[in-house]
């Protein structure tokens, strides 16, 4: 979650359809939000972006308001307009997984698990996977996709 939080308008690449993720948004209690490395050195990554998501992210920018030129700004905020909080998309998610039909036990982390089970499914190497993910073995990123298929998300 930190990653998304902590993704800036400089970290996507439209034209190359492509995140650079090599930073975090670090966001401490009754503290100010800072962006960090991510966790590991194997977090940092580029990955790739499938072209209805960059359109998406394209449409968001611009009914934002923001060019190249913010490129500091972060592109997912908060109503007020500041960096996100995890309680608030933790927040956000439980109204959203409540609203809808998919399983009670859903949580933020199951977009990853989803997106690695879509990915293996594609028959994508398991180790261009785990680069993607940013994890640091592919044994590790195997076990993780198996969460989501368990709770059909």
């Amino acid at each position: 979650m930190s990653e998304c939080m902590g993704i800036t308008v400089n970290r996507i690449d439209f034209l190359g359809r492509r995140l650079v993720v090599d930073r975090q948004l670090v966001t401490p209690w009754r503290w100010t939000p800072y962006l960090s490395s991510p966790k590991s050195d194997c977090s940092n990554r580029v990955v790739p972006l499938p072209s209805d998501i960059v359109d998406l992210l394209a449409k968001h920018l611009a009914e934002r308001g923001l060019t190249a030129a913010n490129g500091e700004d972060f592109v997912f905020v908060g109503v007020a307009g500041k960096p996100l909080r995890r309680g608030n998309v933790g927040d956000a998610m439980r109204r959203a997984v409540a609203k809808s039909d998919i399983s009670r036990e859903a949580v933020w982390h199951d977009f990853r698990h989803r997106y690695a089970s879509l990915l293996i499914r594609e028959r994508m190497d398991v180790v261009a996977v785990r680069h993607m993910l940013g994890h640091s073995s592919a044994p590790l990123a195997g076990r993780r996709r198996s969460g989501a298929t368990r709770r059909g998300i």
